[in-house]
Order: C-alpha cells, then sequence, then structure tokens
C-alpha cells in the first residue's frame, strides 16, 4: 500500500512540476560533488534522512540532503 502511495505521490509531483525527478544516481553525483567528492560523508548524509523519513524512496532522500546542505551553507 505504501508503494502505490509512494508512486501517486511521485506522479502528481510530476504533474505540479512539469517535469520527471532526476534520477537517483545523478542525484547522487550532484551529492557527492557538494561535499568535494567524499562517499563517505554523501552516505551519512542521505543516512540521515533516511531517519527522518525511513519509508522514502532513494530519490527523495538525496534530494533532501541536498537541500540541507544548500541551506546549512547559507
Amino acid at each position: 500500500m505504501l508503494d502505490l502511495w509512494l508512486k501517486i505521490r511521485s506522479a502528481f509531483h510530476e504533474i505540479i512540476h512539469g517535469r520527471k525527478s532526476a534520477s537517483t544516481s545523478t542525484l547522487k553525483s550532484r551529492l557527492t560533488k557538494m561535499v568535494m567528492n567524499d562517499n563517505g560523508t554523501a552516505e551519512r548524509l542521505i543516512e540521515y534522512e533516511r531517519k527522518l523519513k525511513p519509508n522514502a524512496p532513494e530519490s527523495e532522500l538525496i534530494s533532501a540532503a541536498i537541500n540541507r546542505l544548500r541551506r546549512d551553507r547559507g
């Protein structure tokens, strides 16, 4: 049931924003570059987001990590 809800939410997001979300690998690459190619740091940031949203898809977790990093950096 949760998977269905996540798919519906993703489709709704695409309709509202008129585009598909970036792929997981693209997002992960972006996050890794933001932390000076430190894969360990990138993984820790993703895991932190996973603790906050345990049922979220990977791409959402990575996006949240990117957004949090941007906010924290001012």
